[in-house]
């Protein structure tokens, strides 16, 4: 509905960030902590105000997130061609004060849609079948933690943890 079109502010982001990458024979590692201080951030924000509530983009005035990043993938040298890798996300977020149509929503509210941790677990094969075609099979599973959908947090809304497959032939 065209509550839903209300205007929003851009938001503005200042970012800290700091990693190291190495490679060590067949193993790669990278990894990276930030900080992010975000003003009139973006987020879904539940709106009453027509009578039926909905979900529309709005600002909030402040949200700081911080976490960290580990990603590590090791090839085997005694199977040519294989890749095994694993990923680790880790998240704190927070909004700051803002107002919905609920009246004013305290500080400490988590971001929507950010899971506290991720990850994914994956192996890849190629193998070369003529000088001209390579076959490559793929596998990943992805793990999102639970989250809420919503700034005000609302746990009727909120998802679950969860894995995800994925698996292709190219």
């Amino acid at each position: 509905n065209s509550g839903q079109l209300q205007p929003y502010d851009p938001e503005t982001l200042l970012a800290y960030e700091i990693g190291a990458k190495r490679r060590a024979g067949p193993y790669d590692v990278s990894g990276s902590v930030f900080y992010y201080d975000y003003q009139d951030v973006q987020t879904f924000i539940r709106d009453e105000s027509g009578g039926l509530p909905i979900q529309r983009l709005g600002n909030v005035d402040e949200a700081t997130i911080y976490g960290a990043d580990l990603t590590a993938s090791y090839r085997p040298l005694s199977l040519d061609g294989l890749t095994l890798s694993a990923s680790l996300g880790l998240l704190n977020t927070e909004l700051g004060a803002f107002t919905s149509s609920a009246g004013l929503v305290p500080a400490g509210k988590k971001l929507p849609n950010a899971p506290e941790v991720s990850g994914t677990l994956g192996a890849e094969y190629e193998h070369s079948v003529s000088t001209d075609w390579m076959l490559r099979l793929q596998g990943e599973g992805r793990y999102a933690d639970a989250m809420f959908n919503d700034s005000l947090n609302d746990p009727l809304i909120a998802s679950d943890a969860y894995w995800t497959y994925n698996g292709r032939v190219i």
